[in-house]
């Protein structure tokens, strides 16, 4: 059996050894319900083994739906450091402070608090169905520009959703949401209904999201504000993985 290498990551036990007529290079890949993760280029390695590996250990992972998006998938993955989208897209109650810093493995944090009209069955403290307001610590690591994992926080809980964005033939992309909920918590273990809620809250955003998206006109060279900083740094961002 092939063990993981201290990222998380095993290397491909298929490729061909000495004497093989043929062999193929070995990339190393982690297998997880989220899907099969490959590190094509080990310079733009920024910790997404040892991420999941670690929320693998922590949380039940859970396949939630793909979705095709005729965008490219940077902008499927920007929306997270788009501050003004949360309170006119989501109807959040106020337009989120976000804090943006560069890890030290090279990924991107977001980080700020949600202010929400209704909380969500997964939030603790919301055993009546979400009837009042509610708000959730918002933390978003970006990894690459087709991928970001995305932690909700209300109280001592983390709820995680791994948005993966792969793109196609026709210059869109395929988006794959997954969930994760704590395999412990505060609450004791997670419900189905705590699942449902979240697999169908992600759902819910992701549908409000794409009604902007297949919008858009992405041949227009944008004209940024000052309040687009954290987009132009995840922009900035993105140019580290263009090929040479």
């Amino acid at each position: 059996m092939v063990q993981p290498d201290s990222r998380g990551l095993q290397p491909d036990a298929c490729a061909a050894g000495d004497g093989e007529p043929f062999a193929v290079r070995a990339y190393p890949c982690l297998d997880l319900p989220a899907g099969l993760f490959v590190l094509l280029d080990e310079r733009q390695d920024t910790g997404l083994g040892t991420r999941l590996s670690d929320l693998a250990r922590t949380h039940h992972i859970h396949p939630a739906f793909t979705r095709e998006i005729a965008v490219p998938p940077e902008y499927v993955i920007e929306n997270v450091l788009d501050a003004d989208h949360f309170a006119e897209v989501h109807a959040l109650t106020r337009r989120p402070e976000l804090d943006v810093r560069e890890e030290p493995g090279g990924s991107l944090l977001v980080d700020g608090d949600l202010d929400m009209a209704r909380a969500n069955t997964w939030q603790a403290g919301a055993a009546d169905g979400g009837a009042a307001a509610a708000r959730a610590h918002f933390t978003a690591e970006v990894f690459s520009p087709t991928l970001v994992v995305t932690q909700l926080q209300s109280g001592a809980d983390p709820y995680v959703v791994i948005t993966a964005a792969t793109p196609n033939a026709l210059g869109g992309c395929t988006a794959r949401v997954t969930v994760a909920l704590p395999k412990e918590s505060s609450q004791g273990r997670p419900t189905v209904r705590q699942l449902s809620s979240l697999v169908s809250g992600s759902r819910t955003a992701f549908e409000q999201d794409a009604r902007v998206w297949e919008h858009l006109d992405t041949s227009v060279i944008p004209n940024y504000l000052p309040g687009d900083r954290l987009v132009r740094i995840y922009r900035d961002f993105c140019e580290r993985f263009q090929g040479p």
